[in-house]
This record gives C-alpha cells, structure tokens and sequence, in this order.
C-alpha cells in the first residue's frame, strides 16, 4: 500500500502484488527471502518507490511546496 498527502489530501493505491504474511518484514517493508516470487516483489516495491520519490522531488521543485508526504509499505519518503 501506499499513500501520497498533498494539501491535506490524501490518496491511497495498493499494487495489486500479494504475498504470505509470514514473508512480509514489515520493519523492513519487503518481502523476507531470496527465492525468484520475493525478489520480484522487493525489486518491484524499491521501483515504486523511486518513482514516487521522483514525482515527489519534481512536486517540490516545480510547485515549491515541500508539503507533500509520501509512504509506501513501512517507509516515509519524506524521510530519505
């Protein structure tokens, strides 16, 4: 799941990508494990992640606002 705030807005999406909860670290916000389904799902997690962290950066740059909060999974990307 993740969740975008923009001037108090807040908008929600989920993947669509599923795994065992007994696999989900969600300290590390990642699936646990190394076989092909784990680093699939982690590899595709870490590109959401920079691709919200790209239109966040853009956001800020373009609008001169830093008022947007972005999280996905267990990470604020506010924060990195």
């Amino acid at each position: 799941m993740a969740r975008i705030t923009y001037g108090g807005q807040v908008t929600e999406f989920q993947s669509g990508r599923t795994t065992p909860i007994n696999q989900w670290s969600q300290a590390k916000g990642c699936v646990v494990g190394r076989d092909r389904k784990s680093n699939e799902i982690n590899n595709f997690i870490e590109m959401v992640r920079i691709k919200i962290y790209q239109i966040q950066q853009e956001f800020e740059t373009n609008y001169n606002t830093d008022k947007v909060s972005m999280f996905v999974g267990s990470t604020d990307l506010t924060e990195l």
